[in-house]
């Protein structure tokens, strides 16, 4: 299990604004910023998934968000509420979803910076379904399969990336462990 986590994913003041919330509600870290910021290490993201499995632990969450992000210094404002899923968006191009998910974890989540974060199994339920989604896209931009060569114009930075997606991957599931390599 990673001991920290890549501060390139999510800046240090978003952590902070996660343990805030994190310290008011039983909420845990999901979704791409934690399957990348800590598990995987593979992209950047612009947004912050905190899953609650309390409808009502949900929602005094959500009430007290804007005053949690006064409190690390942090401008939010409400683009979305939906009920169970709402959408705050950060300074500096962030969002924030505070999510009720009557589903319950895999496994109990793990703690990584004093954030708790999706444990490795969800994430890699996480991995399959983002792989799926990077195949489609890879097909409508013209790549003729996921190992294919890739059309006259793309860069070989395309296909690097789709490499190292792939080899990570494989070793996701066959349960190896270790980041992908840049």
């Amino acid at each position: 299990m990673p001991d920290s986590f890549d501060s390139r994913v999510v800046p240090e003041a978003l952590l902070e604004l996660v343990r805030a919330c994190q310290a008011e509600s039983d909420a845990h870290l999901g979704g791409g910023a934690a399957l990348s910021g800590v598990h995987l290490h593979h992209r950047l993201t612009r947004d912050l998934d905190l899953f609650a499995h309390d409808r009502e632990a949900h929602r005094a969450l959500v009430r007290r968000v804007p005053e949690l992000a006064r409190s690390v210094g942090i401008d939010l404002a409400v683009v979305c509420d939906g009920g169970d899923f709402v959408r705050f968006r950060l300074q500096d191009g962030f969002e924030l979803d505070v999510v009720y998910d009557a589903v319950p974890d895999l496994e109990a989540p793990d703690r990584i910076d004093g954030v708790v974060v999706e444990s490795e199994p969800a994430s890699r339920s996480t991995l399959h379904g983002s792989i799926e989604i990077v195949v489609g896209s890879a097909r409508r931009a013209g790549f003729p399969s996921w190992h294919g060569t890739p059309p006259a114009g793309a860069g070989s930075s395309t296909m690097n990336c789709t490499r190292r997606l792939s080899a990570r991957f494989a070793s996701v599931s066959s349960g190896a462990s270790g980041q992908a390599s840049p």
